[in-house]
């Protein structure tokens, strides 16, 4: 009677005795509270279950908001505390941020900013670079243009660089994701980390600083972006091609990394279907189907993302097929001087050599372990030739081989499923090593070692790094962490972020830039000479023309063939101001024969006779002078034009013969 006052609904039933009268509705009390109880513990369970999955939200998005503030902290605070409308624009960013030049100032029409070059010269042109980069340029004309004043100064250009290097290692960090999210042992926690870890390594490499720090080195980030983001198998075809399109107008250099984004989809794409069949998979069939399998989940991926990468070719084989028929593709080798680029003049097994150690610096620049040290140039005297096999630097070449080499066979020794994942990993990688393809020697080019070109290479190294990190610190994929990893790999990151701050602090401006460079190559003709410029009057509070002049002192020293002819004009502009009168007008009249300070000295020495001559004392005289100084010119243009049919280069220049 009890039991069944329990489990039913009450019946009318017949008791004899008070008691049992009393014991049932005592049961039926007991009963409703077990059910109450029961209903409220269900409850709290679920309510329990909802704030605990919304705390751990909570906590994931706080956790990625402060990673991405941290990253942006790192060169906002050398930005805003350095770099103000007082402070010069350092290097290249004089010639983006100059009123005349007028495709950013304006005053162009866009019919000349898509034919001209990223310093405004015509892309036919005899002078021109053929760095086609016209959205870069309109990025910074709209801002020009649009908000005047206000955003004139070098401070809003470079945190825009901030904003835009911070989204890459954001981007970067969710392809990390995406690549390892169908791994058997990930989980919510463990993606977490990796995407943490992925993007402080980006944002933290000391490589990115030049292309971060300095506002003329935009579009090497932007070309970058576009390519992380282009890697992602699900975007929508026309989004493709509109990406394709913005990377190719952003920088030239984003032709090199189409490879690496075919590759990246294509690794994507197979461990999501090879993850989704194995889900399906018993564990006996596993084994025996693994290696049949794996190569029909990379035929199905392949076929499945052909439409996309025909799509990529053939834009990137028209924009290719464009540039030669406007004769936009090749430099003139006029332009590539020894004294910016020393083994460009190289040959045969000498070439090989010399590009192959070129090769390994940025490799492993890529991987922080620089060995050569931190110069915005490496030119002339920096780095030497190797002249022989058995040079002690050749041994990083052989080095790099056999780590190579050794990774191969261990992708080998797997076995089944895991030997493809390893393979295609390390086709990604080596895919994202060949955007290093324009400083190899084999095409033409005026770079010779530059941390701007590394920073597309550390897509592939920082997600790897991340990965093995994250392996190390979180190895079973949950919450609990180990303690040993995890302080070497905050470590790690503190010295990075010390490295980054100090060498941002550098690019801030011209000196302590300068100052580095001589320290890593105390030998550079090119830093002697800009640092001399500095002390001449481009910094008013370090103005000191004998310091000035020791530096150009330097610079014949160093350069005793006169490759780098810009001395000239430097010279001239030194003494001007030591009224040394005599060899202002020798030195002036070299820099009109160098085709690099042709224009400026021109108009330069067109002002000082006009004003020579008005004085009637030295007009005799100063006329004498001057039919000397134009006959010597004359005859020196005259025996550079019989000495360029025999084949010097044009670089050189035209020299003075004593006067």
């Amino acid at each position: 009677e009890v039991q069944n006052r329990i489990n039913h609904r009450p019946q009318r039933i017949t008791l004899s005795h008070p008691w049992q009268t009393q014991i049932a509705n005592e049961t039926q009390i007991i009963a409703r509270m077990a059910r109450s109880a029961t209903k409220n513990a269900k409850s709290t369970d679920s309510t329990k279950g909802y704030v605990s999955a919304t705390t751990s939200s909570t906590l994931k998005h706080f956790i990625v908001v402060t990673v991405h503030i941290l990253c942006l902290a790192v060169y906002f605070i050398p930005i805003l505390t350095h770099s103000h409308k007082s402070v010069p624009s350092v290097l290249d960013e004089s010639h983006i941020m100059s009123s005349e030049n007028k495709d950013v100032a304006g005053t162009s029409t866009l019919e000349e900013v898509m034919t001209n070059d990223y310093w405004g010269r015509p892309m036919n042109g005899e002078s021109s670079h053929k760095s086609w980069r016209p959205l870069t340029i309109l990025s910074f004309r709209w801002l020009k243009t649009t908000w005047g004043g206000r955003c004139a100064f070098l401070t809003t250009h470079r945190i825009i660089n901030a904003l835009a290097h911070a989204a890459t290692g954001d981007a970067v960090s969710i392809l990390a994701v995406k690549i390892f999210e169908m791994s058997s042992s990930s989980t919510e926690w463990s993606l977490l980390l990796l995407r943490c870890l992925v993007k402080l390594l980006f944002c933290l490499h000391p490589t990115h600083v030049e292309v971060t720090a300095n506002a003329a080195n935009r579009p090497h980030l932007f070309a970058v972006l576009v390519a992380v983001v282009l890697c992602d198998p699900q975007l929508h075809f026309l989004l493709v091609l509109f990406l394709q399109i913005i990377g190719l107008m952003c920088s030239e250099t984003f032709i090199f990394q189409m490879p690496a984004v075919v590759i990246t989809q294509t690794l994507i794409k197979f461990r999501n279907n090879a993850k989704n069949q194995s889900d399906t998979q018993s564990k006996d069939d596993k084994e025996d189907e693994d290696t049949a399998s794996s190569f029909s989940f990379l035929l199905s991926s392949l076929r499945k993302l052909l439409p996309r990468q025909f799509l990529l070719f053939i834009l990137s084989v028209s924009y290719l097929i464009m540039r030669n028929a406007l004769d936009w593709l090749s430099i003139p080798e006029g332009l590539i001087r020894p004294a910016e680029n020393p083994f460009f003049h190289l040959t045969g097994i000498d070439r090989f050599r010399n590009y192959a150690f070129i090769l390994m610096v940025h490799i492993f620049k890529g991987w922080n372990l620089d060995f050569i040290g931190f110069s915005h140039e490496y030119g002339f005297e920096c780095i030497r030739q190797l002249e022989k096999w058995t040079d002690p630097r050749f041994g990083v070449v052989i080095f790099a081989v056999g780590m190579l080499l050794h990774v191969v066979i261990k992708c080998f020794q797997q076995e089944g499923r895991a030997r493809w994942n390893a393979s295609l990993l390390l086709l990604f990688h080596l895919s994202w090593m060949l955007t290093l393809f324009p400083i190899s020697g084999v095409v033409k080019v005026g770079t010779f070692i530059a941390d701007r070109i590394v920073v597309a290479s550390t897509v592939s190294i920082c997600i790897l790094v991340g990965r093995h990190f994250q392996q190390r610190i979180m190895p079973q994929g949950d919450k609990h962490v180990r303690v040993l990893p995890s302080i070497f790999v905050f470590s790690l990151l503190s010295l990075m972020w010390y490295r980054v701050h100090i060498r941002s602090l550098q690019w801030m401006g011209n000196y302590p830039l300068l100052s580095s460079s001589l320290k890593t190559c105390p030998r550079s003709a090119k830093s002697h000479l800009e640092i001399s410029k500095v002390y001449s009057g481009l910094m008013p509070e370090l103005f000191d023309l004998d310091q000035s002049l020791y530096h150009l002192e330097q610079v014949k020293d160093i350069d005793s063939d006169f490759l780098y002819c810009d001395v000239h004009q430097q010279l001239a502009h030194v003494y001007i101001q030591q009224q040394k009168l005599l060899e202002f007008e020798k030195e002036l009249a070299q820099a009109i024969l160098c085709p690099f300070t042709m224009s400026g000295a021109s108009g330069m020495w067109q002002n000082y006779w006009s004003m020579v001559l008005k004085d009637p004392s030295a007009k005799q005289e100063g006329e004498l002078r001057k039919r000397k100084y134009e006959m010597q010119i004359s005859e020196a243009v005259q025996r550079e034009q019989e000495e360029l049919g025999k084949g010097k280069p044009q670089w050189k220049g035209a020299r003075l013969e004593e006067i």
